[in-house]
């Protein structure tokens, strides 16, 4: 038996999938695989290093809104999210002279591609999965549709009950997407696959967007070095993820 087999049998093994349970298997595989840590601590890195060039620059940006500012959001995407404190809104993009336009590209796909790469390169480790080129290519078109389209991370814990429910419930029940894109899932059969497989997996999963979006936020707020902590936030994101998909994977060939 291989040391990842035995990684899954231990996470897998009559545990119950439960948010605690969740998170220790988590931790546990991040000790066993610091290299992913690492790939993400290089996109907080480099999220900080184009945040500080983005504001000396004379470019708009939209200013992430941190606790400074008296705002508390659960930061968890369907794809997994890094803050970038000063991003440039895709609206104001067409206004732009050219070389200013090409610069604010640039920048923008720089940091984002690192966050895709470093997604898929993270779920093929702790997944046991290849990374291929068509997995990455799936997870960007994902990552820039919804770029593209304006949907945000942030949900305001003071959002208005019905759309703050139906955020969060959209959220959990689509929370496996980003591993299954991945991992080599078609995107259609990434949005299957996610909310087949959180069917009474509900409260867990909820706790995971609780506790992931909250700890992003709070750790994205804080200056200068907000997206290195954030970038920690979304390495556990990752590797919760992976236990989850893997213990459900478990379930189905138990039965």
């Amino acid at each position: 038996m291989t040391e990842r087999e035995t990684d899954v049998d231990d996470d897998a093994a009559a545990e119950p999938v439960t948010t605690g349970s969740l998170f220790a298997a988590a931790a546990h595989r991040l000790r066993r695989d610091p290299r992913v840590v690492g790939a993400f601590l290089v996109v907080g890195v480099l999220a900080a290093v184009v945040d500080v060039v983005r504001r000396g620059d004379p470019v708009p940006t939209a200013s992430f809104v941190g606790v400074q500012e008296g705002t508390v959001s659960l930061r968890f995407g369907l794809l997994v999210d890094v803050v970038f404190r000063h991003p440039t809104p895709v609206t104001a993009l067409p206004e732009l002279r050219p070389r200013w336009f090409a610069w604010t590209v640039g920048l923008e796909l720089l940091r984002g591609g690192a966050l895709v790469v470093a997604s898929v390169y993270a779920y093929a480790r702790l997944l046991d999965e290849p990374a291929t080129v068509g997995s990455v290519a799936r997870y960007a078109v994902v990552a820039f549709a919804f770029a593209l389209v304006g949907v945000s991370a942030d949900v305001g814990l003071v959002l208005g009950l019905p759309l703050g429910v139906l955020v969060v419930y959209l959220l959990v029940r689509f929370a496996p997407v980003s591993g299954l894109l991945a991992t080599g899932a078609s995107i259609p059969g990434a949005f299957r696959a996610g909310w087949r497989s959180t069917g009474g997996h509900g409260w867990t999963l909820f706790g995971v967007v609780l506790v992931v979006g909250l700890s992003n936020h709070l750790l994205g707020s804080v200056p200068l070095v907000g997206p290195v902590g954030s970038s920690l936030a979304a390495v556990v994101h990752v590797a919760v993820i992976a236990v989850f998909l893997d213990r459900t994977r478990a379930d189905e060939r138990g039965r």
